[in-house]
């Protein structure tokens, strides 16, 4: 896989799932406050996580929903590395039962087949392209490490200093 094909997730994904417009975000909020915290906990943790890392791991994240929708693996190897795979736990820690045993256990014991995955994966793939635009929105504004420099204001104080990582599980709603 070469850059231009791993940055095509992110048009595959908008395609699927469709786009959240600037400033349409509020009834999102409940999906962006986990994966945010989550990744502001890693930051905080790991200053190496920088919003540079953060863009990969967005992309990391949408071909982990996409190999899980259509039973398959693609091979991002070669665009992974220590900071973006601490990033993608933090972002599929906050929706994907397959990553996270709290959300599982919500979801039930019964097999999680496409149809359930397109439920729970939905909304959350429309809030990571989204927040993929808003990383590239920061970092033109406050630099290099803009996303977590604007999350640590924005957010930083109602975040606990631990490493318990937020969640956020639907199915059958659709926003």
């Amino acid at each position: 896989m070469n850059q231009y094909q791993f940055d095509q997730i992110l048009r595959r994904t908008s395609r699927r799932f469709g786009k959240i417009r600037m400033g349409k975000e509020d009834p999102y909020t409940p999906y962006f406050l986990p994966i945010e915290s989550n990744l502001l906990k890693v930051n905080r943790a790991h200053p190496e996580c920088t919003s540079l890392r953060l863009l990969e791991a967005i992309k990391l994240a949408l071909y982990e929903v996409e190999d899980r929708l259509e039973d398959r693996h693609s091979d991002t190897s070669s665009f992974e590395n220590p900071e973006n795979l601490l990033l993608k736990h933090a972002i599929l820690m906050a929706f994907d039962p397959c990553t996270n045993e709290d959300i599982r256990r919500v979801v039930g014991d019964g097999p999680l087949n496409r149809d359930i995955l397109l439920q729970i994966y939905e909304t959350p793939a429309k809030v990571l392209v989204r927040l993929h635009d808003s990383v590239i929105t920061q970092m033109e504004m406050n630099g290099s490490d803009g996303y977590f420099v604007f999350l640590r204001g924005f957010l930083g104080f109602r975040v606990p200093h631990d490493d318990k990582m937020n969640f956020v599980c639907s199915i059958g709603t659709s926003l």
